[in-house]
């Protein structure tokens, strides 16, 4: 007796924690709509993995292993056409003010032809874009490689104040941007001109290569 009193107290336990985890998932499912309308189990389920999938969408956009564009390319395959554009609209307002910010830090924090670049790449994204778009992307890499070299020899001399750095860098990009010549030797990979204008700057300010 003792036994089966034991037991079923225990059976009486489970339905009740099952009871409550039960009613939780229902109030989750009533407050974010999930099955809302739907008059089946298979409705149901359907509905849940659709709010699940798109959750997961969302957070990997959050994450940056998905591009924000390729979630809004398939938010306009399930949504009408006057729902995307009101979208596209909001969108633009949100990101107007936030992309002029980022070119105006980048025009403040680095050299003149990145910002020129980016702000190339916003006046053409009207427009297209994807007849533009390896031009620019190459020149952002270049850019990159151009930074990435100044920082090395910044280093390898010994250089370490950031404001020196940051003048040092952006003179010698700007000379670099302003020489066809010299911008397409570093395109080709070619920094020879980059290691002379580094060595001429600083001689003329009295830096010590190491």
């Amino acid at each position: 007796m003792e036994t089966e009193k034991a037991n079923l107290e225990l059976v009486q336990k489970e339905l009740t924690a099952s009871t409550m985890l039960l009613k939780t998932i229902g109030d989750v499912f009533a407050e974010y709509g999930v099955a809302a309308g739907c008059s089946t189990p298979e409705e149901s389920l359907q509905s849940l993995r659709s709010y699940l999938a798109d959750a997961a969408a969302m957070h990997a956009v959050m994450r940056g292993e998905r591009k924000a564009s390729e979630l809004l390319v398939q938010i306009e395959k399930l949504i009408p056409a006057e729902l995307f554009m009101a979208i596209v609209v909001d969108l633009s307002a949100f990101l107007a003010p936030r992309l002029q910010k980022f070119v105006d830090e980048l025009a403040d924090a680095g050299p003149k032809s990145r910002a020129a670049i980016v702000a190339a790449m916003l006046v053409t994204g009207m427009k297209a874009w994807e007849a533009h778009r390896p031009v620019f992307e190459y020149r952002m890499v270049t850019i990159q490689q151009l930074e990435r070299k100044l920082h090395e020899l910044c280093a390898a001399s010994g250089i370490t104040e950031e404001k020196e750095k940051q003048l040092l860098e952006d003179e010698i990009s700007r000379a670099i941007g302003a020489d066809p010549l010299a911008l397409a030797k570093v395109e080709a990979g070619d920094f020879s001109e980059v290691d002379r204008l580094f060595c001429e700057r600083t001689r003329r300010d009295g830096i010590s290569i190491q």
